[in-house]
């Protein structure tokens, strides 16, 4: 079996680097969840296994492929928050809604997961 270079460079790039990244954006929760261990595994992965099919699909590139990629992540995350917060917070506790949207996603394991994904879209075949 040929093992790919391309892989194994891509992978310890994102891995190394969303490691980096969310060690220095959040070091109080670096070591409490395996989640920062095995999201950026995930990503990188499945999004360097997939993209060929996505841009054979949608007929595109990788660039455009990682920027509709970061939007999706953003838009979601921003979603599932207000709802997970507005079903917590506003039905159950009758409290306003107030939350750090910035702070919030700098302190989760989906930071790391959008960054290895997006290297992974961009060190997929053509």
């Amino acid at each position: 079996m040929k093992i790919n270079k391309n892989l194994i460079i891509g992978f310890i790039v994102s891995y190394v680097l969303s490691q980096i990244i969310i060690y220095l954006l959040s070091k109080n929760n670096f070591f409490k969840s395996p989640m920062y261990i095995l999201l950026p595994i995930f990503a990188y992965f499945a999004l360097y296994l997939i993209t060929p099919m996505i841009n054979k699909y949608i007929k595109s590139n990788n660039i455009a492929t990682s920027i509709a990629f970061l939007i999706i992540c953003v838009v979601s995350f921003y979603i599932v928050l207000y709802i997970f917060h507005w079903n917590t917070l506003g039905i159950l506790n009758n409290i306003t809604i107030e939350f750090n949207y910035f702070k919030i996603l700098l302190d989760s394991a989906f930071l790391e997961f959008t960054l290895a994904g997006i290297i992974g879209i961009l060190f997929s075949k053509k």
